[in-house]
């Protein structure tokens, strides 16, 4: 009898331990599982910026090659050269955000 009475509390030792395990993981899994999806939601942010960036770049290149074509107007190129400074600096606004 006392053997019994000694295996059950080692028994019951034992699947505490394994249980304190099993909430441990748990535990880890679920900061894991958390940190990724903060992770793929950064990047997807980050992602939207560069293609925004990408269109942006696009176009005051366009821009900046119309307007020094026409080196006749400085007034155009000036503007232009203003438009592009003001997106930069949105941009650069919108990415430390």
């Amino acid at each position: 009898m006392k053997e019994l009475e000694e295996e059950r509390n080692r028994l019951a030792r034992t699947s505490s331990q394994q249980q304190g395990q099993i909430d441990k993981y748990k535990k880890l899994a679920d900061d894991s599982r958390s940190k990724a999806e903060s992770l793929e939601t950064q990047l997807s942010t980050t992602r939207k910026v560069l293609k925004r960036r990408k269109k942006e770049l696009c176009c005051d290149l366009l821009i900046n090659t119309a307007s020094m074509t026409d080196s006749r107007n400085s007034v155009s190129r000036l503007a232009a050269i203003s438009l592009c400074e003001e997106r930069f600096h949105t941009f650069i606004i919108a990415a430390t955000l």
